[in-house]
């Protein structure tokens, strides 16, 4: 079972892939994770921080198998061969597969990961917005139709600027594969390693980079029409409209 409830030891504290190493020697997710004023004053100058050998590989293969499945099924129901599926199909497909798995539903929702975005933030109070498959970059993102896709991937856009819900806070990027050459500062570097990330910081892709992103919002938080969230209208499908405030059953309040 994805028990997000366990990290190894150390942490990586990142901006603009600058790192700094932080011993943390025998601390687990089932005690008490200390961020203190550093962490935080960090996260704040440079809108992320990087934490290194997060998860095991163990986890991160059940992970990534979970998402898989529940990627490859809901292809399935659109008439979609899994490995005939674009990047776009599989980033489109991607949004919230916690509602459709237990096991990632279990992960998402584990409230130690949303613990520590609402120590870095400050807030007494968080709620999950949604997760997104984030797939490998297609090999050429040039010259291609216009969908809200392809501006996500060119456009110089940010949480805020790029997703359906107003009252964002930040999102944590989980790699699911090694990419020691990326250049993106939202995208960790090995698989296990995970970034938090301010929602206004840069949504900078990486080629190479594939990931899971979770994205947590205030308690307030609103549905509204963004028309550059490629999944703009998926919300309504559980019954929001426009203008809605996230409800509790449908977008879980993590931290109260």
């Amino acid at each position: 079972m994805l028990d997000p409830g366990q990290f190894s030891q150390p942490f990586y504290r990142v901006g603009s892939r600058e790192v700094v190493l932080i011993h943390l020697i025998g601390h687990t997710i089932d005690m008490k994770f200390a961020v203190d004023s550093a962490h935080r004053d960090f996260f704040k100058n440079n809108l992320a921080i990087e934490f290194q050998e997060f998860f095991t590989a163990d986890q991160i293969q059940h992970l990534r198998e979970q998402l898989m499945s529940t990627l490859r099924q809901r292809l399935k129901e659109k008439g979609i061969a899994f490995d005939k599926a674009t990047a776009e199909q599989l980033y489109i497909s991607g949004r919230d597969l916690w509602r459709s798995n237990g096991d990632l539903r279990k992960f998402v929702t584990h409230s130690k990961l949303a613990d520590i975005a609402a120590d870095l933030l400050e807030e007494r109070q968080i709620r999950l917005g949604y997760d997104q498959y984030i797939p490998l970059l297609p090999p050429q993102i040039d010259n291609v139709a216009e969908s809200a896709y392809h501006r996500l991937l060119r456009s110089e856009l940010t949480l805020n600027s790029a997703s359906c819900i107003q009252g964002i806070l930040c999102g944590v990027m989980i790699a699911l594969q090694d990419e020691p050459d990326t250049q993106s500062h939202i995208f960790p570097a090995r698989a296990g390693d995970v970034v938090y990330f301010d929602a206004s910081a840069p949504l900078t892709f990486s080629e190479g980079c594939e990931a899971l992103m979770i994205v947590y919002t205030r308690a307030n938080a609103q549905y509204i029409l963004q028309p550059n969230d490629p999944n703009t209208h998926d919300f309504k499908k559980h019954g929001y409209v426009f203008g809605d405030s996230l409800k509790d059953n449908l977008n879980p309040n993590l931290k109260r």
